[in-house]
């Protein structure tokens, strides 16, 4: 997904994204809320495995 389509998904500009890629801002965090959920709601089942995925690793220590 380029960052054009990703900001489109997030009803956000490109340029605001790309902000907050480098820290120049942050996002209003009731707005990026409503359109994550939005995001997850339409993109959930593609999602669903990567993100058991990564979920999984998270709770997975590393051994020392």
């Amino acid at each position: 997904m380029t960052q054009e389509e990703l900001a489109g998904e997030l009803n956000v500009t490109r340029q605001a994204l790309s902000n907050w890629e480098r820290d120049v801002n942050e996002p209003d965090l009731n707005m990026l809320k409503k359109n994550l959920l939005s995001f997850w709601s339409q993109h959930g089942r593609f999602c669903e495995g990567a993100c058991a995925g990564v979920t999984q690793a998270a709770k997975t220590p590393e051994p020392l």
